[in-house]
């Protein structure tokens, strides 16, 4: 499936290093379900996340709500989803971070997903950046391990005002 997002940051909250990000996140069912990559459903998630930035690093802590589209066979199931992270800066460009994530079963009776993950991140330029994550498992309802590869570009739309 092929996931869109769009986020609005709102930094240096009343002149302080707090910072907020309200993010929606559309996934399109672009997957093959006959094959198992895919879950035949758009799904929906609004996520608000509250973290503070130092000179050193940053932490943060995320609360959201997805929504699930209806499938066939399926009694699909909306729920919350939890992230707590940090990281710390290893230079002018060079980030590391490590979060845990924890979201409600999609099924009823299912287990809850939960992992651990780490990632290092490069900033190439004002506006683009470039991450290498890793995680794992710690339910039966997560992959056992993940590995990814991430472009983020932050242009500032709202500069002037």
């Amino acid at each position: 499936d092929a996931a869109i997002s769009l986020t609005r940051s709102f930094r240096d909250i009343r002149g302080s290093d707090f910072f907020f990000d309200a993010s929606g996140r559309v996934k399109l069912p672009t997957g093959n379900e006959a094959r198992g990559l895919g879950s035949g459903a758009t799904d929906y998630a609004l996520t608000g996340l509250l973290g503070v930035n130092a000179d050193a690093g940053s932490a943060y802590v995320s609360l959201g709500r997805r929504f699930l589209g209806e499938r066939t066979g399926l009694d699909r199931q909306d729920g919350w989803q939890a992230l707590v992270g940090a990281s710390l800066r290893m230079g002018e460009k060079t980030a590391i971070g490590a979060s845990y994530s924890w979201r409600e079963a999609s099924a009823d009776g299912g287990e809850e997903p939960s992992e651990i993950g780490a990632y290092v991140s490069y900033r190439l330029s004002d506006v683009l950046r470039v991450s290498l994550n890793a995680g794992g498992g710690l339910s039966d309802a997560s992959a056992d391990y993940r590995l990814g590869l991430r472009a983020t570009w932050q242009p500032d739309l709202f500069a002037d005002q």
